[in-house]
């Protein structure tokens, strides 16, 4: 299988390539489990990184609406105000990924957490609600934060009842 990182298109599959990927991690300093995969199976664990990832909801909006993945974006600027062109994959996404897909080897951090839910509460007359998404690694959130509309680890968004 060949990991299809063609930017924009309704094929991509992934942000980062598999050595984007070893390359992060290698600066990251941790590479053993992630070199003893084969090159099929880091592949599949970046596949299953970007699907998760894609289930956020990022600041911006998709620079055409029939491309298969979240990015690239238009209207979304980096932590210091410089707006993204929308063609390219920042950097920090694309190392987000390769963390995720990391941890996933270890962790299975999408297991048993099905869709975003809603809760509510009431008391006497009063309802309250909140929407809860799936929890991210730390490392994660912190390389997808400036992109973020909402942090994934919040708690959740309050919702009136």
């Amino acid at each position: 299988m060949t990991l299809d990182t063609t930017v924009g298109t309704t094929t991509s599959q992934s942000y980062a390539s598999v050595a984007e990927a070893t390359a992060y991690l290698a600066f990251r300093g941790d590479t053993s489990t992630w070199t003893a995969l084969s090159q099929s199976q880091q592949e599949q664990k970046l596949q299953w990184a970007c699907s998760h990832i894609n289930t956020l909801t990022f600041t911006g909006i998709k620079t055409n609406y029939m491309q298969a993945l979240e990015w690239p974006r238009v209207n979304v600027s980096d932590k210091n105000g410089y707006v993204f062109p929308g063609n390219v994959i920042p950097q920090a996404l694309k190392n987000a990924q390769a963390e995720l897909a990391f941890q996933l080897i270890a962790n299975d951090w999408t297991q048993g957490l099905g869709p975003i839910t809603q809760e509510s509460m009431k008391v006497g007359s009063i309802e309250m609600g909140r929407k809860s998404h799936r929890p991210f690694p730390a490392a994660v959130v912190a390389l997808l934060e400036p992109f973020l509309a909402a942090s994934p680890n919040s708690g959740g968004r309050l919702v009136r009842g």
